[in-house]
């Protein structure tokens, strides 16, 4: 894969910002009809970014009917969606605006077994009048990209098909919502929108590479409320992907970053993401990439430091080869352990945040005690810190729950001053220091944990 060289850097300061005016009060009705079981809940829903938020979650009445009032959060993207399951498919759309000419009341008489994604008719609305044909389009082309086995030239005529619509609909209806940012979401680059010299070396995958997000909207605040922002991200991430050489993270992260158009909300959401996924897939190599190259600290007290920050700080923190900041708790007994005591101790400590009411944590930890008991007496020992809201909390698990390695918990009082030095996204978190109590990883996937250790030890 090629890569990318610019240098890009901005505050990385994360704001949830949505900067309509007053939106006046809209009223939602719906009658649903042929729904697998009476007073069956129904969601309402609008996209932010990469997720859905919740209006409301209403039961239908014996009738099927719901209505919904309220002052629209978000101008973009809503969406009918049933509770029964997370079945992605059961859920239908439509666009809400606080725009001259676009409705304040919306109605609606849905087929729930027509709802698959699909967008809804909305007869008194100019922009769901547009959205409706483009989307419809657009998802013929998709369910036979998506199909299996596939029908390479099906699939082509389509995204021709769905791309001149798109087309169309950009350049006869600027300065409306579908025609700014959703048809620029819907189209498709093909290798015929680019000339020859530039495409004829390149093979599909590289091909895909390159232009695959080039029309994303990136100027435009409202492409983070329409869902097809983030399923074009996730789409090339996938292009990229590769468990055997973590490096991809590298061509996937410029890939999206060199393309940013300097709109600030657009630049914080699309560095969110990036690092969302680095800490998800465990990517050292990405993550360091990524703080390095396309963030920069905020100024100390800056009025809008926010957890972005404060992640990306106690990230670099914990770089490999620093030294960890010294933490000295208490067990369950009173005692104060001290971590970098508990180091010199031991040829590798590994930091396990966790708290009692956490699922992955339970589940981890009678794999933790196997690899515990197996290299225990070889150098490895647990530090793990507890992150419950309260000490009682925390002891009673302990108590009933006794494990044999380091226990102890980290109360309130120093979690601000904590924060600045130890990263902590999701529970449980892994960190692995050195007999030094120099950082080794950052990043440990659970699943790979007893290789680690192997070969940690092994290097001792």
């Amino acid at each position: 894969m090629f890569k990318f060289k610019k240098h890009f850097i901005f505050c990385c300061f994360w704001i949830l910002s949505f900067t309509a005016t007053q939106a006046q009060e809209v009223t939602v009705r719906a009658q649903f009809n042929q729904v697998p079981q009476p007073n069956t809940k129904v969601i309402l829903e609008y996209i932010y970014g990469q997720e859905w938020k919740q209006i409301e979650m209403k039961a239908l009445d014996a009738a099927g009917k719901v209505s919904f009032i309220f002052s629209p959060p978000s101008q973009g993207q809503y969406r009918f969606r049933f509770a029964t399951g997370k079945n992605a498919t059961t859920w239908s759309d439509f666009i809400i605006l606080s725009r001259p000419k676009e409705p304040t009341t919306f109605e609606f008489t849905i087929d729930y077994n027509t709802m698959k994604g699909n967008p809804l008719v909305v007869s008194n609305s100019p922009e769901n009048n547009l959205y409706f044909p483009l989307m419809s389009q657009f998802i013929v082309y998709d369910e036979l990209r998506q199909a299996s086995p596939k029908n390479p030239i099906a699939i082509h005529d389509a995204q021709v098909k769905s791309n001149a619509l798109a087309k169309k609909t950009a350049a006869e209806h600027r300065g409306t919502f579908v025609g700014d940012i959703v048809a620029d979401l819907v189209y498709q680059p093909l290798r015929e929108d680019y000339p020859t010299e530039k495409t004829a070396d390149l093979n599909d995958s590289l091909f895909y590479a390159r232009y695959g997000i080039s029309k994303l909207p990136y100027y435009e605040t409202g492409a983070l409320n329409h869902n097809l922002f983030i399923r074009s991200l996730e789409r090339y991430f996938k292009h990229f992907q590769n468990d055997k050489n973590s490096s991809y993270a590298i061509d996937f992260i410029d890939g999206v970053m060199v393309r940013s158009g300097g709109l600030e909300e657009v630049d914080q959401f699309l560095f969110k993401y990036l690092l969302d996924k680095m800490l998800g897939y465990k990517n050292e190599e990405g993550l360091t990439y990524l703080i390095s190259h396309y963030a920069q600290d905020c100024t100390e007290g800056h009025e809008n430091t926010t957890q972005t920050d404060q992640l990306v700080k106690s990230l670099k923190a914990v770089e490999p080869g620093k030294k960890a900041w010294p933490l000295v708790l208490p067990d369950i007994n009173a005692n104060k352990i001290s971590l970098l005591e508990t180091c010199k101790k031991n040829e590798l400590t590994l930091i396990l945040f966790w708290k009692s009411s956490c699922n992955h944590c339970e589940e981890f930890k009678p794999i933790l005690k196997g690899i515990y008991d197996r290299y225990h007496d070889k150098g490895f020992e647990v530090y793990a810190i507890s992150i419950d809201k309260t000490e009682e909390d925390w002891s009673n698990y302990v108590k009933g729950h006794p494990q044999p390695w380091k226990d102890v918990f980290l109360s309130y009082a120093v979690r601000k001053e904590f924060n600045n030095h130890y990263p902590v996204p999701s529970t449980p978190t892994l960190i692995a220091l050195d007999k030094d109590g120099k950082v080794v990883s950052r990043l440990i996937v659970r699943s790979k944990l007893e290789e680690f250790v192997q070969e940690e030890l092994t290097k001792k």
